[in-house]
């Protein structure tokens, strides 16, 4: 539980709430953070019999009744090439699930999650190609507290087992 309670400081540290930085759309990724622990707690705890399509269909269903209130708020129609883009990344998005999905099925959670760390660097990389957007000192050190937060999580459950 401390060590949880670590990996959410590094995400303060990444997000620097009293720094002038803080942007409401932080809380977005920490509302992020916290349903995909409870995702991860799901997916172990739902029968074997579930497949992961009706998981794919009932958090797709969850998704746009979730969104949609915002979605109406602040809606503009898409133009055909963000068409095109949106459904890339409903394509990818729906594999990536089923992929995240069958992970969590397949192995223990303490030993897949920590590779969901991966989005890390990726996103950071992705930042800097696509936005020419250098990530800040705080953000690995945020990082850096995040994942061995994790690795010690997963250390510590790999012994409990034995």
């Amino acid at each position: 539980m401390i060590a949880s309670g670590v990996g959410f400081l590094g995400v303060l540290v990444m997000v620097r709430p009293g720094a002038g930085t803080f942007q409401p759309a932080a809380l977005a990724a920490l509302t992020d953070s916290f349903s995909i622990a409870l995702l991860v707690t799901l997916v172990k705890r739902l029968p074997a019999t579930e497949t992961p399509l009706t998981m794919l269909f009932y958090f797709g269903l969850f998704a746009t009744v979730l969104s949609l209130g915002p979605a109406i708020y602040s809606w503009q129609w898409p133009t055909a090439f963000e068409w095109l883009l949106l459904v890339g990344v409903g394509v990818l998005g729906a594999l990536s699930q089923m992929f995240w999905i069958r992970a969590f099925r397949a192995g223990e959670a303490s030993a897949v999650a920590p590779f969901d760390y991966l989005r890390l660097p990726m996103a950071a990389t992705a930042g800097f190609i696509g936005f020419a957007e250098l990530p800040t000192v705080w953000t690995f050190v945020g990082a850096a507290v995040i994942v061995a937060s994790t690795l010690y999580i997963a250390h510590r459950e790999a012994q409990l087992r034995t």
